[in-house]
């Protein structure tokens, strides 16, 4: 008797053709790289065909002889970096040059095992029944699915689905990207080729080996398929998250109701020529053209907050404003919001009549050049882009207005500007120092962090600082413990003392020596994160210190010689730097190593960092040195 390696059914050897599903095994080819039909591995699966293969992996259908049930295995073999000796079983990396690409797709491909065994069970999401390491590489071994992923089956109802099907299809996968989500991993890789619709009905989401944990994963590396890509997933600098599958799946449906392609996001940043479903087709209902269009945009804030509010905008339970309306709106909101600040703050005609003079001051400045330096240093590597960004968005809406950057190493930064205070011929605007300090500019200092009281957090710390040193901060540190949890699930600083045996938490303990192992925690600020995720992916957790310690403030400015022109061009700029898009470019955008001090932008940096989750609902308990 011989086993059909299609089927796996029993038959007499005397037929090439398997009486039970019609395969010829007569047709059998192994090419060499993948096993041969037949080969046993980890002594328990028999290889069928091959169901599948791409950059990374082969896809074999199987036969579980512990469980005596068919299954789908799918082997790590990453075209180009690999290959097999005809007739062995083993993988072999083509060059030494290559195994470390190789390594690193490898832990990928392990990724991608964890990842999808989290979610057994759910209806939407393939099952994981185990992974395991042979043969110089790795397999995962998962449930069969009997149909075909939507990238094939779009072809044989010529490339366009009808609305009701995609929404019963869309709403099922934002099912299974909403439980992701919830667990703080991204899919990054949604488009037609990972839909699997099955013979039975049931729509389930496949391949994750793009998946990625949103907290851990501060710069991610780019993988993404064109048109399918948001723009933040061309860079490894934009932070990724839910936004990010949703857009690639609005981009999915987009493909599913009109048949084409959307433009790739890129493209679309310079001018967006996307067409509006219901544009191309009348028979697409205006309300799922917009909650396409809007899980589509561009600017990853006007798109859906989560999967559950995208699912009931096209099941008709949302009513969606398309995205001009909705920008629109957005704008008359902030300006109402405004307009009742204004009157709830200013009582009388005199401070009405202060404000609009102050307003129509700052529609124009006057001409004249003011020279701001700063410290280059290792902690904030991301500065020069960051001013240089700040410097070219104040001077686009101050043409007369020239600034010029100067960069000073951090080792000789204190002689330098302490040479230029004492010969009397300081920059306009200078990075302060503890020497430095002089009582002519805190007046003004005081008055740059009062113009600005509504948008910043810690006012009342920040406007003592401007008066009892003169200098305006832009952003602040936070004391925090980093804990080597291991495989340990810890969930607050006291539970980590508790499961990992910490004797004495209030003992300080070096960096150097956490991240070699030595200890297992140690305190230090939020800037030293990137060295322990760098170090310690994934073993360790970040927690608030002790409230009784205090917050820094950093990037302070001292304000230096100016005349009349000169001064209210350096209040302006200065004011400018605590604004939205300011603050954004030096904290979130770029490596800083700081949080804003305004509102707006820590609240954007929160929800791209979860680590930093729920940190900021305690600062305000804080004092600041």
């Amino acid at each position: 008797m011989v086993r059909c390696n299609n089927c796996f059914h029993t038959h007499s050897e005397e037929y090439d053709i398997c009486p039970n599903c019609g395969y010829y095994s007569g047709i059998e080819e192994n090419p060499i790289y993948r096993l041969p039909h037949g080969r046993v591995i980890h002594d328990r699966y028999i290889l069928g065909e091959t169901i599948g293969h791409g950059g990374f992996g082969i896809t074999y259908k199987a036969w579980d002889m512990k469980l005596e049930t068919i299954v789908a295995i799918k082997e790590y073999y990453p075209l180009g970096i690999v290959n097999r000796v005809p007739g062995t079983k083993d993988v072999i990396v083509v060059s030494k040059k290559r195994r470390k690409e190789f390594d690193n797709a490898y832990t990928r491909f392990l990724d991608e095992a964890r990842n999808m065994a989290k979610f057994n069970g759910h209806a939407n999401i393939v099952n994981v029944f185990e992974y395991f390491e042979e043969n110089g590489t790795a397999y995962i071994v998962m449930e069969l699915l009997e149909g075909m992923d939507l990238k094939h089956y779009l072809p044989l109802i010529n490339n366009k689905m009808s609305v009701s099907d995609s929404i019963s299809i869309i709403a099922e996968v934002c099912k299974a990207l909403e439980s992701l989500h919830k667990k703080n991993i991204i899919h990054r890789d949604i488009s037609t080729d990972n839909i699997f619709l099955c013979n039975d009905g049931r729509v389930k989401v496949i391949d994750f080996g793009a998946a990625r944990f949103t907290a851990g994963d501060e710069k991610l590396d780019i993988i993404l398929k064109v048109g399918y890509a948001p723009p933040e997933q061309y860079d490894k600098v934009e932070a990724q998250g839910p936004w990010t599958d949703i857009y690639a799946l609005g981009a999915t449906m987009y493909r599913m109701v009109t048949g084409q392609m959307p433009e790739e996001s890129r493209n679309r940043k310079t001018e967006d020529n996307v067409i509006p479903p219901h544009e191309l087709d009348e028979n697409i209902p205006v309300n799922v053209s917009n909650a396409i269009m809007k899980a589509m945009a561009v600017d990853q804030h006007m798109r859906f907050t989560n999967m559950d509010v995208f699912r009931k905008a096209l099941l008709g339970e949302k009513k969606v404003l398309t995205i001009a309306k909705e920008k629109k709106r957005r704008k008359k909101k902030r300006v109402i919001t405004i307009l009742c600040a204004l009157l709830t703050l200013c009582v009388g005609y005199g401070i009405f009549s202060m404000h609009w003079n102050r307003q129509k001051e700052a529609e124009t400045l006057p001409e004249a050049t003011i020279e701001i330096w700063y410290i280059e240093d290792n902690y904030a590597i991301g500065k020069k882009t960051a001013y240089e960004s700040i410097v070219a968005e104040f001077t686009k809406s101050y043409k007369d207005v020239t600034v010029n950057l100067k960069a000073i190493p951090v080792e000789e930064y204190s002689e330098t500007i302490n040479k230029a205070i004492k010969d009397g011929n300081p920059p306009q605007i200078y990075e302060s120092t503890l020497e430095d300090v002089n009582s002519m500019e805190k007046e003004l200092a005081q008055d740059i962090v009062k113009s600005q009281k509504k948008i910043v957090y810690h006012y009342d710390s920040l406007l003592e600082n401007a008066k009892d040193n003169g200098k305006v901060a832009y952003g602040f540190t936070i004391p925090v413990v980093f804990v080597n949890k291991g495989k340990q699930d810890v969930s607050s600083l006291k539970d980590a003392i508790e499961k990992l045996d910490i004797k004495d938490i209030s003992e300080n303990t070096a960096l150097e020596d956490f991240l070699a192992g030595k200890v297992l925690y140690c305190k230090g600020t939020n800037r030293d994160l990137k060295s322990v995720q760098l170090k310690l992916a994934g073993l360790y957790k970040m927690f608030v210190a002790d409230k009784s310690d205090s917050c820094d403030f950093i990037l302070e400015f001292s304000i230096g010689k100016c005349d009349e022109d000169q001064q209210k061009c350096v209040v302006r700029f200065l004011e400018f730097c605590y604004s939205d898009n300011a603050q954004d470019s030096l904290f979130i955008q770029n490596d800083t190593g700081g949080l804003a001090l305004n509102q707006a932008a820590l609240s954007v940096f929160e929800r791209y960092n979860q680590e930093y989750a729920g940190f900021f609902d305690e600062i305000e308990e804080y004092t600041m040195k």
